[in-house]
């Protein structure tokens, strides 16, 4: 499984919210969706922050930054594989978003 993401604001201020939108590529999608966990790499480690259902093959979602938060951070969409969709895990490319 291959998915496409972008951060329709790449640098947002403190305590904003970023909103990200995305594709699931391939073929097969089934009709209630797929399942997609957004991460972002924080302590080290690739963290899930949030999981959306995907409306055929386009996927949303937002996550709004601690006032505290500053910095860049990278995040990804993870699409993992089910008994409906065919295909073994997957990751999107890297997006970054940068808080400040």
């Amino acid at each position: 499984a291959a998915a496409r993401l972008r951060a329709v604001d790449a640098s947002i201020g403190a305590g904003q919210r970023v909103r990200l939108r995305g594709t699931l590529r391939g073929g097969f999608v089934p009709g209630r969706g797929k399942v997609v966990d957004l991460q972002a790499f924080d302590g080290g480690r690739w963290r899930t922050f949030a999981t959306t259902r995907s409306r055929g093959r386009r996927f949303s979602a937002s996550y709004r930054f601690s006032g505290a938060a500053r910095g860049t951070y990278p995040m990804r969409a993870r699409v993992r594989p089910d008994g409906a969709y065919p295909f073994a895990l997957g990751y999107s490319p890297v997006v970054r978003v940068r808080v400040g």
